[in-house]
């Protein structure tokens, strides 16, 4: 793989590239926008799970103290955070 690694990084730029041990896939080398952008989708599917859940409790009657542009600001700071950590 060694000798290989240029041919590979040119490929992953294209489209992701597996790389198998034993014949199972053990990594995968992609470009940084599709790491990037794999990485908001995941946020954002996070994201929706926590509203689902919130409407929830609201349908059950636990509400937050917090305004609607508060959770707004709020969650506009964690997800600058993240983008910061370059966790998204």
């Amino acid at each position: 793989m060694k000798n290989q690694w240029g041919r590979i990084a040119d490929a992953a730029l294209r489209e992701p590239v597996s790389i198998t041990k034993h014949g199972r896939v053990s990594h995968v080398v992609m470009s940084k926008e599709e790491y990037q952008s794999l990485k908001k989708a995941a946020f954002v599917a996070k994201v929706k799970v926590k509203l689902e859940e919130g409407i929830k409790e609201a349908d059950n009657g636990e509400f937050s103290d917090l305004t609607i542009p508060e959770i707004a600001a709020k969650a506009r700071r964690e997800f600058e955070q993240k983008q910061r950590n370059g966790e998204v």
